[in-house]
């Protein structure tokens, strides 16, 4: 599902709303009976994609308060994915936020090799190794010194290993390869 953050920035709410944290709050609320709905329908993981925080560090708080609003209620393991970029200045927020597995990116630029090294030992890491936006293939060695390094702060029991974003952008053969080293 998308965060609430990004749905609230990328949607047309002028007028509807007052401003950026009411249109992010409202958005909170949907995806919280969204992701009720897809638990009861047998989800066992929920996975939030909020690429915005990254752009825009300063609406932590409100990323904080909307997914307590989410989360309230659910069962199911959750899961919060940034993209495009690191979790300097943020992170400890970002930790505080009772999701499961958090998603960082590991590509575009390399900030969150620092941020790693107070992970919580409660959550898992989504480590995006895999740039999902070049089709520039990364080989099963490169991969293996990433998850390298990143196990020396987080354990390899409690790492997903995945892309930086989704693959849809890419040919589905690259998509494939990709994939297949990973």
């Amino acid at each position: 599902l998308p965060g609430p953050l990004t749905l609230a920035a990328l949607s047309k709410w002028d007028g509807v709303y007052k401003n950026l944290g009411e249109a992010t709050l409202a958005a909170a609320d949907a995806l919280q009976q969204e992701a009720k709905a897809l638990q009861e329908a047998g989800a066992t993981v929920i996975q939030f994609d909020e690429p915005q925080i990254i752009f825009d560090k300063s609406q932590i708080g409100l990323v904080q308060k909307a997914f307590q609003r989410i989360l309230s209620g659910l069962k199911a393991k959750t899961a919060l994915y940034t993209f495009f970029g690191d979790a300097q200045g943020i992170a400890t927020q970002l930790f505080d936020v009772h999701v499961n597995v958090l998603g960082l990116d590991f590509v575009t630029t390399p900030g969150n090799f620092e941020v790693v090294q107070a992970f919580p030992k409660d959550k898992s890491l989504a480590a995006g190794i895999v740039e999902a936006r070049n089709t520039k293939m990364e080989s099963p060695s490169e991969l293996r010194s990433v998850i390298d390094r990143i196990a020396r702060s987080v354990s390899e029991d409690r790492i997903y290993v995945n892309p930086t974003a989704g693959l849809d952008f890419l040919p589905r053969e690259v998509a494939y390869e990709k994939l297949k080293n990973m």
